[in-house]
């Protein structure tokens, strides 16, 4: 009998969360005129003005919404603004912090990057 691999089932796991918020974040775009954009400026604008303070994208999400960053159909669409933002080196992971958004569970902690 053989045993199912876990690395496959990993690997398949991060392709359908991957899919997921590609899929979230092309509804987005298609419902909200520039929301890639505005939202990616809103957590860049949000980063900066922490003074160096981490923080949890929930905290971003939190903040955009008061700034007026229209929510998407599916809050999937945040996670490749974060993504995006962290692949261009403005913004780095530096831990994990408990987030009310999952019952205090650990999330990734994020901070602006020193080079910009």
């Amino acid at each position: 009998m053989n045993q199912p691999s876990l690395f496959g089932e990993f690997h398949d796991a991060l392709e359908r969360r991957d899919s997921g918020m590609k899929r979230a974040e092309a509804h987005a775009v298609t419902d909200i005129d520039d929301w890639r954009e505005r939202a990616d400026y809103s957590l860049l604008f949000f980063a900066r003005t922490r003074g160096g303070k981490s923080f949890l994208a929930e905290d971003w999400i939190e903040w955009a919404r008061t700034a007026g960053l229209p929510d998407p159909p599916d809050g999937r669409a945040y996670g490749p603004v974060v993504q995006r933002l962290a692949r261009q080196k403005l913004i780095k992971w530096v831990g994990y912090a408990p987030a009310n958004s999952s019952n205090r569970s650990p999330k990734c902690l994020w901070q602006l990057a020193e080079k910009q």
